[in-house]
Formats: structure tokens, C-alpha cells, sequence
């Protein structure tokens, strides 16, 4: 839950060496959802804090 965007759904995809001793963590929003439109907002906002 980010505090000024609420809720983002994300797709996930997990990476993982053979070794399984690392692993890549890959989250995405689809194209075109209220998740996108959050997160362009957030690259907006950036690291401002809002107060009220």
C-alpha cells in the first residue's frame, strides 16, 4: 500500500539461479490500468512527502 497512491496491482515473475542462491524479482503494471496511471503519477511525485 503506497500512502498516496493506495493500492498498485502488479504482474510478478521471479528469476532464479540454477543454484537457487540468487533470485530476480521483475514487477510490472499492465498497459493502459488505474496500476500504470499510478505509478506515472508517482515518477511525477517522485520524493516529495505531502502533508495535510
Amino acid at each position: 500500500m503506497h500512502p498516496e497512491v493506495g493500492e498498485i496491482e502488479f504482474d510478478g515473475q521471479a528469476l532464479i539461479t540454477e543454484d537457487k542462491s540468487q533470485a530476480l524479482l521483475i514487477l510490472t503494471a499492465a498497459s493502459r490500468t488505474e496500476a500504470a496511471d499510478k505509478l506515472a503519477l508517482l515518477r511525477v511525485l517522485g520524493q516529495e512527502q505531502f502533508t495535510s
